[in-house]
């Protein structure tokens, strides 16, 4: 008997439970491509739950549109003023009321769409005038908002300076009469003694 007849008696052996082994028989040939059959349909299934898993975690959004963090946004927010009337004026960023929140959200989506800060900027001016700025640009006659401030500081520092000196030698001038205590003749012959 050669050596592949000696292993085919011995499959037929425990096959039918006769080589003293447990009767249970092999998996050999057909059995054994179905568990492997199953075992790859396993795999594959797997796999693509996992890609899709990761597809819906990770969204892309529309086709050319920007993740825009909320740091870029409030830095555009921060230079414009709300202007629904019930704020003082507040910068977007602080300000929390509900048109503040559109504004912002209509900036967010601008930036989305690829515009730079200064873009946005402009279609705010262009909307609503230079009167949605926080602080006035520093150009034309804006620029009195900016000096009148320090002139006013500089001048009013020079009147209260002048008003001082003008109290001090008033002050000194009465000080001198009083602490001599001489008559206008009494004064006129020290003169004369120290001329002498």
């Amino acid at each position: 008997m050669s050596d592949g007849e000696a292993r085919a008696q011995g499959v037929l052996l425990l096959r039918s439970g006769q080589a003293g082994g447990p009767s249970t028989p092999l998996r050999t040939g057909r059995g054994q491509r179905g568990v492997t059959r199953v075992m790859k349909h396993v795999f594959v299934t797997v796999c693509l739950s996992a890609l899709a898993f990761c597809s819906l975690v990770i969204d892309p959004g529309p086709a050319g549109a920007v993740e825009v963090a909320d740091a870029k946004v409030m830095e555009v927010a921060k230079e414009l003023a709300c202007l629904c009337g019930s704020c003082p004026t507040r910068p977007l960023d602080e300000c929390r009321c509900g048109y503040a929140g559109e504004q912002r959200e209509r900036i967010a989506e601008a930036l989305e769409k690829g515009q730079t800060k200064d873009l946005v900027i402009a279609g705010f001016v262009g909307e609503f005038g230079e009167r949605i700025f926080v602080t006035p640009p520093a150009e034309g006659f804006n620029l009195m908002a900016w000096f009148m401030p320090i002139f006013g500081i500089v001048i009013g520092g020079f009147a209260v300076r002048s008003v001082l000196r003008g109290w001090s030698r008033k002050d000194e001038e009465s000080a001198g009469e009083e602490a001599s205590g001489l008559s206008d003749e009494d004064r006129a012959k020290l003169e004369e003694a120290m001329k002498e």
